[in-house]
């Protein structure tokens, strides 16, 4: 399964903005998430509206809909 490299690299981006640290954004995006359907938020991009779901679930976090 091939990921769109410019995709990962956009949310990595997103992801170090919204939890402020690099090393916590990948670790982040490599986990489980309950929001997703106990999927790791990297897994989801490249099917479907993946990328979608993981960039709302990003800025939901950011705007304190989430912790």
């Amino acid at each position: 399964n091939h990921l769109p490299t410019s995709q990962i690299e956009e949310l990595l981006s997103l992801a170090t903005a919204v939890i402020g640290d690099q090393d916590r954004a990948m670790k982040w995006l490599s986990e489980p998430n309950l929001a997703l359907d106990n999927r790791a938020p990297i897994h989801l991009v490249g099917e479907g509206d993946g990328l979608e779901r993981v960039t709302n679930l990003l800025l939901r976090i950011e705007y304190g809909a989430l912790a």
